[in-house]
């Protein structure tokens, strides 16, 4: 890997990070009016239902890691920065997890001992994470090319031959499917998508309305965007057409 395909990754992976702390956000509000208007904010129901949202996204998190760094490069040092970037998405995920048990179980009280159902919630987000971590190991298996530290310990460096560069014969290949795209493809897709709210084409009642106009857009341009990351940049649209002031 070298300092460009290194630069790279952080800057995906930094993205994915943010992009899922404000999804597991909006996830835990949805969640909170829900149970609120149902009379179970305050139950195991809404620590049950917020545990499985956390996995879910952690799950989702990890297959868009993996496959948007791969598309960079697959060594070893590529899977390590992948796994760095789950255990920060992990903290994320844990702070907003403590949230649904304040939530559902009250504050902490430090002069008492803690609650059981904040102990079996734990037990739950402990649980989900053993499941995530086993999710991404399975990944390391496909990641097979050594870094440049472990051909350093081999004696193994410079000497190794640069790989050819396309030519015009060999054209730059697109993306596979969910791969990340550029920012003008997104400068393009967002004038598109503000030109028909304008315009009166797009008048969306869900966030899934502006989901399937974005996904829509993308397929007739022959690009190609991970579901996951298009929802995520629907909903902060969405956000702000529910609630301007937020």
């Amino acid at each position: 890997m070298n300092d460009a395909e290194r630069n790279q990754i952080r800057l995906i992976l930094v993205d994915l990070v943010d992009c899922g702390k404000i999804d597991v956000k909006a996830r835990n509000k949805a969640l909170f009016q829900e149970h609120a208007a149902k009379g179970l904010l305050r139950s195991g129901a809404t620590i049950k239902r917020g545990q499985r949202e956390m996995e879910q996204r952690a799950s989702e998190f990890v297959a868009d890691t993996v496959h948007h760094v791969k598309s960079v490069d697959m060594s070893l040092e590529a899977f390590a920065l992948i796994a760095e970037a789950l255990e920060r998405f992990k903290n994320v995920l844990g702070a907003e997890f403590d949230e649904v048990i304040r939530i559902a179980d009250g504050p902490v009280d430090p002069a008492k001992q803690e609650s059981a159902v904040r102990r079996a919630a734990l037990k739950l987000w402990r649980e989900g994470i053993q499941r995530i971590d086993r999710q991404l190991q399975l990944h390391r298996f496909t990641f097979t090319r050594p870094s440049q530290s472990d051909l350093a310990a081999l004696g193994i460096g410079s000497s190794m031959p640069a790989p050819a560069l396309p030519t015009a014969s060999q054209p730059l290949q697109r993306p596979g499917k969910g791969g990340r795209p550029p920012a003008e493809f997104w400068d393009n897709l967002w004038s598109h998508i503000a030109a028909s709210l304008y315009g009166g084409e797009l008048i969306p009642k869900s966030q899934a309305d502006i989901e399937r106009a974005m996904a829509s857009w993308v397929e007739r341009h022959g690009h190609s965007a991970a579901p996951s990351t298009i929802r995520s940049r629907a909903r902060r649209l969405w956000d702000l057409i529910a609630d301007p002031e937020a």
